[in-house]
């Protein structure tokens, strides 16, 4: 039975036992025919949301692959190294697998990456390109050194707490600066140091490789003629 109005029971504990109009006190959304409304369009399960599109990123190329410069030098002995060892991603594998001639730099696996990406980052492909960025380097690191230097002295003769606090937080990024240029020039150096040994280990490897696929043939030969 269809009522005028929706009612609602005060409890005892209230003191008052009476019937009220909620319509009344609070408008249409609370007559009988609102609160069903309510009631249904909130059980009534919500539409999902539409997936947005991934915007499909175009390039324009110029030229093709034919004409285009192949890495060279430092970069890709560096690149086909680490590819060898297993250090880039597509080529992971058991050490076990590796050759045995890159088996003891594979715990040097982390240096030599951070190698190749110093390479690539700089671009540099030959010992005199090398030569050169460690220069620059040990440059800084001498002109960064002296300005730290300075600093640090002036600190000692400033008595304002703010413009201390503010040299000593130049002192701090220059501090960081250098430790990143210092780590640098390491790597500079462990690089001069092993592409000679890494072009030793590649030639050997292709020789010994060489070797063996001449002596599976030979082995085929001989099997075939029995």
């Amino acid at each position: 039975m269809k009522l005028r109005w929706a009612r609602i029971y005060r409890s005892n504990h209230q003191g008052k036992e009476r019937f009220f109009r909620l319509a009344r006190n609070f408008g249409e959304d609370y007559t009988l025919d609102g609160i069903c409304k309510q009631i249904l369009a909130h059980s009534r399960p919500k539409p999902p949301l539409p997936v947005p599109e991934k915007p499909i990123m175009t390039a324009i190329l110029h030229g093709n692959l034919k004409t285009a410069k192949k890495i060279g030098g430092l970069r890709c002995l560096y690149l086909y190294y680490c590819y060898r060892i297993g250090a880039l991603p597509k080529n992971r594998q058991s050490p076990a697998r590796v050759h045995f001639l890159y088996r003891e730099d594979i715990r040097k696996m982390e240096t030599i990456s951070k190698e190749a990406r110093l390479l690539c980052k700089y671009r540099i492909d030959t010992q005199e390109q090398l030569s050169s960025y460690k220069d620059g380097l040990v440059s800084e690191i001498e002109r960064l050194t002296t300005n730290r230097k300075r600093l640090r002295g002036k600190v000692r003769t400033i008595m304002d707490d703010g413009e201390v606090s503010n040299i000593k937080s130049d002192i701090s990024i220059i501090s960081n600066r250098l430790s990143e240029l210092r780590k640098e020039v390491k790597l500079c150096d462990g690089i001069a140091a092993r592409s000679g040994e890494i072009k030793d280990k590649i030639r050997r490897m292709n020789e010994d490789e060489k070797s063996q696929r001449r002596e599976m043939n030979s082995h085929e030969h001989i099997r075939g003629r029995r």
